[in-house]
């Protein structure tokens, strides 16, 4: 298992990780020139707070292609983002995700308004995110340790705790027409219906 982590908090998620053995640490910047396609990582867990959207799209791109199992927990000012478990040729991919979040979490701003900012904390880290507490730590460490035992029913579920809202959203992530992940997922007749039925009861509640 790698645990590939970047900023403060994510650093301090990572600390928290290595608590439990046979964990390899990664800093993003080393991730991103990391031979994936030789690796024999069974789990990629990565832990950051900005969002880091251009590198982050990098990264889990890598790890897709090389098929590597892989879920992020990522803090922002207004949420903890955990997941979606990406399970090459099984789950969307990460890209999909990071879309579908947009209609998952409440936000005080657009979803370009915070796309911009992410993307100005990526590349001014200094002007980035201060302050977390431990309970938010705890969470995303605990999040990323049950992803790397590969839960089935966690496989591409991704779940927001919303700080406006004080609650907890979760969905399952369908790869989006477009995608070059749909091209490599394989999906069967029962598992199509039962993501619809997923869907269609957290309408009606």
């Amino acid at each position: 298992m790698i645990i590939v982590s970047d900023t403060e908090f994510g650093n301090d998620v990572a600390d928290y990780m290595h608590c439990q053995e046979g964990i390899s640490q990664l800093t993003l910047a080393t991730a991103l020139n990391y031979s994936w396609a030789d690796s024999k990582a069974s789990f990629v867990g990565i832990a950051l707070s900005g969002g880091a959207p251009l590198k982050l799209e990098q990264l889990t791109t890598q790890l897709f292609r090389a098929g590597i199992p892989h879920a992020c927990t990522v803090l922002n000012d207004h949420m903890l983002f955990c997941g979606p478990l990406v399970i090459p040729g099984r789950t969307a991919c990460y890209a999909c995700a990071a879309k579908r979040l947009l209609s998952l979490a409440e936000t005080p701003r657009t979803a370009m308004m915070d796309l911009n900012l992410q993307r100005y904390h990526e590349q001014q880290p200094q002007n980035a995110l201060r302050g977390y507490t431990p309970a938010l730590v705890l969470m995303a460490g605990l999040r990323l340790k049950q992803y790397a035992q590969l839960p089935e029913d966690q496989f591409g579920k991704l779940t927001a705790v919303s700080f406006g809202s004080n609650r907890t959203a979760s969905s399952s992530v369908v790869a989006l027409h477009g995608c070059s992940c749909r091209e490599n997922r394989h999906i069967s007749q029962a598992q199509g219906t039962a993501l619809l039925a997923e869907h269609l009861e957290g309408a009606l509640r």
